[in-house]
Order: C-alpha cells, then structure tokens, then sequence
C-alpha cells in the first residue's frame, strides 16, 4: 500500500506541473489576444465610440490579464488558475452586451470555455471549483441576456460580428477539441499505466505480506523450539541436581553405616537421629526397635524421658504395615506439648520411617520425629530410599549381636 501512495503522490505532484504549465501558456495566449483584439480595432475602419469601448475592454483591461499572467508564474494558487477562463470570457460577453444585434454564439462559447478550463487547469481535489467555475460563467451569460435590451447601444462592426474574428474562434474551438482528445488519451493510458502499477505493487506487497508472515511464524516456531529445549535443559539441570542432592544425601548415610560398625546400636540410632534432624527440620524424634509383639524405644532426640518406653500397635503399626514414609499432617491435637520459655510452637505434622530389611522384608525399626515444617516431595522420595538400607544395616548388625551372645 505504501508503493500505490507513491505512486498517488508522484502522479499528483507531475499533474499539478503540467496544469501549471498549461495554465502559463494559455495566460500568455489570453494575453496576446486582448492585445491581437485591441490591435484589429484600429485596423478595422470602426467607430469612435466602438473604438474608445475596446480600448478601455482589451486595452485597460489587459492590465488584469499580465497580473494573472505574472501571478501563475509566482503561485500556484487555485485564485489564479479559476481567474483564468474568467479573464477569457468576460471581454468577451461585455462585447455581447454592449453590441448589437444580440450574439448567441457567444454564451455557449464562453460556458464551453469555461468548463474545458475547469478540465485543464483544476485536479479532482479541487472539485468545487470545478463545478463552479461554468457556473460561474453561465451565470454571467445570464447577466448579460437581461442587461442587453438596456444597455445595447453600439452597432455591429468586422470584430464583434466579423467573419475572420470569428473563423480564429472556430480554428481556436478545433484546436481545443484537439488538445482535450490528446490529453484524454493520454490520461486513459496513464491510468491503464497506473492501474498495472497498483496491480504489481499490490501483488509485490500481498507477497511480501506472505513472505512476512511465513517468516514470522518460522520465527514463532523457533522460538517456541528455543524456550522448549530451554524448559528441557532447565528441566535436566533440576533433574541433575535433585540427583547429586539425592547421592550426596545417601553417601552421608552409608558414611554414617560405615562408621556405625564402631558404635553400639543405642549409639547408632542416637546418630541417626541426629543426621535426620540435619536434613528435616524436626522439635525431636525417637527410635523404636520391636520387642515382641510392640516397640520399645532405644534412642530419642530432644526427649530422652522416652528411652525405654514400650509402645504397641496404633500409628507404629500402620507405618509396619505401609513400609514407606507415613505422614501425619497436620499434627494431631495429642501431638506432645513443645514449648519454651518464650514459644509454644505447633508442630507441622508427624512422620514415621519404618526401616525395613530387603532379606526379610519385615520392619525392623521405626523412627518418629515431630515436623517443624511441611517436608517437600524430593526429601520424602531421599528419605525413603533409606528405608531398606538402614534396616538391612540394623538387622545385619542385630544377627550379628545375637550370634555373639550365643557363642560366647
């Protein structure tokens, strides 16, 4: 759209120099025909009275054709261009009204004049002055038919009503006829002209529009490609580092088995305790090993009054049972009372770890810590991948106790 408005515009501004130009040279032609007029009256044997009439017509009143004359080369403005066939026509119709008998020739004359003027010397976006340029002059003729029978006092003479006078006018009318079929040839072509070169610009923009768009949506599936791999690799990376968290997770745990083999169990488990309230954010916990047919408890963080407490059934044994993380959450209201000096905190929930072995598949200890958090799902997961290695540890080390009771 922007080349068909370029085209517009180069079009308006090469339109606007030819009506100048034409304009210029007619101006000069009105101009040398007040003076060819002025010049035929005192050729022509004629009256004083007729004579003093075209002095004062084409002799004074040339005064106001060399302004328009001047002024078109000066301006552009439409006030000069509409004075133009007005400059043409009225001393013309004044010779119609001041002469007798009355010349009809004169008004068609001067209305055709008129509107073949609007034609050549005025654009389509001066469209008023168009219409009302004819008008204008019509409206004059008008004047001059009632005015006639009044004011009609000079008789006829060679120029007024004369044969050559009026010979130059049907020459000059030919002439125009001429003009006006060349110039509409040539406005019908530049407008077929116009017409393929809108249609390629339209045609080359319609083109670059769905070159635009399909490189656009190229750019949109790129970029969607792009922020998919970027989602992907940010996925890894969180993938990668919940994996080395996770390993270095159980590396402290199996360091901790490893140095477990020097500590009693009691000791082992007061360990474990501690490891766990490293990574879980707990008010206490306790270590439970069974003892026939319910719990006992062996060790305990932040609640050594618990050690040696027997316990049977309830949670302990549901958390048997499931052999995964047991949640409870939030903490029940029998949860026990933690508080301080200052602080009477409430616990977040309750979870149990039944540590089972992989030889017997059975619970061999159980650990409930109080939660001072809500756990996420990655530290659940790591916890309970140390359900069956930390009891597959205690009961190989509990075989071990027992075989050495027994031998010695």
């Amino acid at each position: 759209m922007s080349q068909a408005k370029s085209i517009d515009m180069d079009y308006a501004a090469y339109e606007m120099r030819d009506i100048m130009l034409r304009s210029r040279v007619v101006a000069w032609l009105v101009l040398a025909s007040y003076y060819a007029t002025l010049g035929m009256a005192y050729i022509f044997d004629l009256s004083p009275e007729a004579r003093r009439f075209y002095l004062w017509i084409y002799g004074v009143g040339s005064i106001t054709s060399l302004i328009v004359c001047i002024a078109l080369h000066i301006s552009k403005s439409l006030i000069w261009r509409f004075s133009l066939p007005i400059v043409a026509t009225t001393p013309v119709l004044a010779e119609a009204a001041f002469f007798q008998p009355l010349n009809g020739a004169v008004f068609w004359w001067s209305v055709f004049v008129a509107g073949y003027a609007a034609i050549l010397f005025l654009n389509k976006e001066e469209r008023a002055a168009v219409f009302a340029l004819p008008i204008i002059v019509g409206l004059g003729g008008g004047v001059v038919l009632l005015l006639h029978p009044k004011i009609a006092s000079l008789p006829a003479n060679p120029i007024s009503h004369g044969v050559f006078r009026y010979s130059v006018l049907q020459i000059a009318m030919i002439v125009a006829a001429i003009v006006g079929l060349l110039q509409y040839n040539y406005i019908r072509q530049w407008l077929l002209n116009r017409e393929m070169q809108l249609s390629d610009a339209l045609a080359r923009q319609e083109e670059a529009n769905a070159q635009l768009l399909a490189e656009k949506q190229l750019s949109e599936q790129r970029r969607q490609q792009v922020e998919a791999a970027l989602v992907q690799i940010e996925q890894l990376r969180e993938q990668e580092r919940l994996s080395r968290e996770r390993e270095a997770f159980l590396v402290r745990y199996e360091t901790l088995m490893r140095k477990g083999y020097t500590l009693s169990l009691e000791e082992f488990a007061d360990q474990l305790l501690i490891e766990l309230s490293k990574d879980i954010t707990i008010f206490g916990g306790i270590f439970y090993v069974r003892d026939g047919q319910g719990w006992v408890v062996k060790a305990s963080y932040a609640f050594p009054e618990k050690v040696g407490t027997y316990v049977s059934g309830g949670t302990l044994r549901t958390a048997e049972v499931v052999r995964q993380p047991y949640l409870i959450s939030p903490a029940p209201m029998a949860t026990i009372d933690i508080r301080s000096g200052l602080l009477r905190p409430r616990p977040k929930g309750v979870l149990y770890l039944p540590f089972y072995s992989e030889v017997t598949h059975e619970v061999a200890c159980i650990v409930e810590v109080v939660l001072a958090e809500t756990l996420k799902p990655e530290t659940i997961e790591r916890l309970e991948a140390l359900l069956p290695r930390i009891g597959t540890y205690w009961w190989v080390r509990s075989q071990s106790l027992q075989k050495s009771s027994i031998h010695s």
